[in-house]
């Protein structure tokens, strides 16, 4: 359970959504408030416009656009303050992208979308259970087996299969425009060429990836025997943060976000970042062109340019924000979480393998027409591991 001190902040940076209850001032970070109480919210995502809460009685809390139906089809709109998802099945896990929300059900392991899709909560079946969910510009799902799937929901709606990988299941998986990378449970970083899962005409000749490979999953040669913790990455650049708290970069250097010195795109590899080199470097998120550092003072390092505000290339912007210990990026604003621990902090998805009756697959999900019963939420179950099964997971399965 989270303690009591967390708190998320909002930079004053920001895109005109995700606004909450906060008055503009001089300070870098805003505080978000009318939250759930911090000790019921066990995850929350950030899309590019929006964010979303999940409480421990699966209900969900949105904030941000809501215009195109990103964090629940039946209540259309902007939210300025955290609000109650009404209309939603009992939640297990969800996972917020550029335009829409992942959510993964408590009741039978499916996982359900939502977006502009005509039909309310759009099931996305892999035909097994499905056991954790990503997302960055686009929706990853990881199934019981260990193999994983992209979902083209924008154009074709259909599905594609990769896996299982000999490094283990995925710990991560992140795609930009032109490249997909996915962290394996050894911290092994994995990278593919997205020329043939795009089948929008978004992958264009000037593409620059990760890897050239296009049909399997390859070890990013700059990054081999490096053990990789976490990635992050918008459409044209990637960050790789390592278990000894190194930062890589990858990719478009336009405004400085890369944190390398200078302007000069990186397409050979992924290098060093210079900016803070000396300091021990706790997580990283990334924008549309920018990048953001949190050290383990507790200073906030920004990188590159957001819509409203134009950094001067190769400025670095250092704020201190007492308690720093996570950030999350939307296209253009930032959130930073506060307190003893991340309330994230567990990078592998953890979700029950159900042991009760198989529900029918074809179930009607318009809660409107048909509500999905309540499943006892103290019911035993068997736990699928990812990874590593730490102690904020124990305690997270202990207290359901």
């Amino acid at each position: 359970m989270i303690s009591k001190e967390w708190k998320i902040f909002i930079s004053r940076r920001k895109s005109s959504y995700c606004r909450s209850t906060i008055n503009d001032n001089d300070e870098t970070f805003l505080q978000i408030n009318d939250l759930p109480p911090s000790e019921s919210i066990l995850r929350f995502s950030v899309g590019s416009e929006h964010c979303a809460f999940l409480c421990s009685d699966g209900s969900v809390y949105g904030l941000g656009n809501n215009s195109g139906h990103q964090i629940c089809e039946l209540q259309r709109g902007e939210f300025s303050v955290p609000t109650k998802m009404k209309w939603l099945p009992p939640i297990f896990d969800l996972c917020c992208g550029s335009s829409f929300t992942l959510y993964l059900l408590e009741h039978n392991n499916r996982v359900i979308i939502s977006n502009r899709s005509r039909n309310p909560y759009k099931k996305l079946d892999i035909m097994e259970p499905a056991v954790g969910i990503f997302s960055s510009i686009d929706p990853w799902i990881v199934g019981e087996s260990g193999a994983f799937y992209f979902y083209d929901y924008d154009y074709t709606r259909s599905m594609k299969k990769f896996g299982p990988l000999h490094g283990g299941a995925p710990r991560q998986i992140i795609s930009s425009e032109c490249s997909v990378i996915v962290v394996t449970s050894s911290g092994d970083a994995l990278g593919m060429s997205m020329k043939n899962i795009r089948d929008d005409g978004c992958f264009s000749h000037d593409c620059k990836v990760v890897c050239e490979n296009e049909d399997t999953f390859v070890p990013i040669e700059s990054l081999r025997g490096i053990k990789i913790k976490k990635v992050a990455g918008y459409y044209s650049h990637f960050l790789a943060l390592s278990e000894d708290n190194q930062v890589f970069a990858f990719g478009n250097n336009e405004y400085g976000q890369l944190g390398v010195g200078d302007t000069i795109d990186r397409y050979n590899g992924f290098v060093r970042v210079t900016c803070c080199e000396d300091e021990k470097i706790v997580d990283i998120a990334a924008g549309r062109h920018y990048s953001i550092l949190v050290d383990s003072s507790g200073y906030i390092w920004e990188l590159g340019r957001t819509k409203e505000e134009m950094l001067e290339k190769k400025e670095v912007l250092m704020s201190k924000l007492e308690g720093a210990v996570a950030v999350h990026c939307g296209e253009y604003f930032t959130i930073i979480e506060t307190g003893q621990t991340p309330i994230n902090n567990d990078s592998y998805r953890v979700t029950p393998i159900i042991n009760h009756e198989k529900l029918a697959l074809d179930q009607d999900l318009n809660p409107l027409n048909n509500q999905i019963p309540q499943i006892d939420r103290k019911m035993k179950t068997e736990i699928y591991n990812l990874g590593k099964m730490n102690s904020i997971n124990e305690e997270r399965i202990k207290n359901w």
